[in-house]
């Protein structure tokens, strides 16, 4: 059973008239007909009495009639509801890491509300496992996180990436650092000084590559906080109080004039922000319509 074959029907049966049925919903009388009698055939009832003057119900199919009456009614509105409401969804929720709500979030948002100002959006600021959270559940249309080195496992949950530029991994230090005036350096170079790292569990991909880049130069790193805001690395650095190892792109939303980004010598090493979505065979149009300005946005 199809919703035209029971369309077909209600408008007959509320008409009584295959010829009336036919201009309110301009579909050729034979169509209908044929629709009616495909509907009887696989409920193997007579819906139906038809003569050359008029058209009757039987008892089964005024049966048929009231019950699927008011229910088809509600479909249709529905379903014209959603149409009407296809390109235009009222809410967009997107789950970020910091790092990525600083560099794409507010060109995304701006784009997004130059086309669709009525749009509302809620952001919610976690970690890389709650954005992947979220985006598995269906809390959230979208998620950016730091770029995986593993792939697999975004596949693995069902889930598509878009990968932005990826950043080269730099030395950020105070102005009045010791090393400020180089253009480059040895990460060894930094070996007696303090780090602001990330957290372990709130930014898996980039703390495994600080950690990793400086056991591979020699030594560990002597940490002096983890997992800060940017405001408070800034202020930290600033002060000469520690150094940091970060991409590139982020230098632009550190607050501070007094710092500066060194070239380390033999790091080739990068770091990347990806859009997620839940990739099972389904994609909603809340996050189509994101994905469209991304994607245009990564083009330029």
């Amino acid at each position: 059973m199809n919703l035209h074959s029971l369309r077909y029907f209600i408008e007959v049966a509320k008409t009584k008239s295959f010829t009336e049925a036919s201009k309110r919903l301009f579909i050729s009388q034979p169509g209908i007909s044929q629709q009616i009698d495909l509907l009887e055939k696989q409920l193997g009832i007579t819906l139906l009495h038809r003569t050359t003057r008029k058209v009757e119900l039987t008892e089964e199919g005024k049966y048929l009639y009231d019950k699927t009456l008011s229910s088809f009614n509600e479909i249709e509105d529905t379903v014209a509801h959603l149409v009407e409401n296809s390109t235009f969804p009222s809410l967009i929720s997107i789950a970020t890491v910091p790092s990525a709500a600083s560099l794409y979030l507010p060109n995304l948002l701006k784009n997004i509300h130059a086309h669709h100002p009525e749009i509302e959006f809620r952001i919610l600021e976690t970690t890389t496992k709650k954005v992947m959270n979220a985006i598995g559940n269906r809390t959230s249309h979208l998620g950016f996180i730091r770029t995986t080195e593993e792939p697999h496992l975004l596949a693995q949950a069902d889930m598509d990436h878009l990968e932005f530029e990826k950043s080269p991994i730099k030395a950020v230090v105070s102005t009045q650092h010791r090393l400020a005036s180089e253009d480059t350096i040895h990460l060894d170079q930094l070996r007696d000084d303090f780090f602001i790292q990330y957290n372990p569990t709130e930014s898996v991909t980039l703390y495994g590559q600080i950690e990793a880049a400086c056991i591979a130069a020699g030594f560990k790193p002597k940490v002096i906080c983890s997992g800060s805001e940017l405001l408070t690395i800034s202020n930290l650095i600033s002060q000469n109080i520690a150094v940091a190892l970060m991409p590139e792109n982020m230098l632009d939303h550190v607050p501070s004039n007094q710092v500066t980004s060194i070239e380390i010598s033999g790091l080739n090493m990068t770091s990347s922000i990806s859009a997620i979505w839940k990739d099972d065979g389904y994609v909603n149009l809340n996050s189509k319509l994101v994905l469209d300005i991304l994607k245009q946005m990564k083009a330029i």
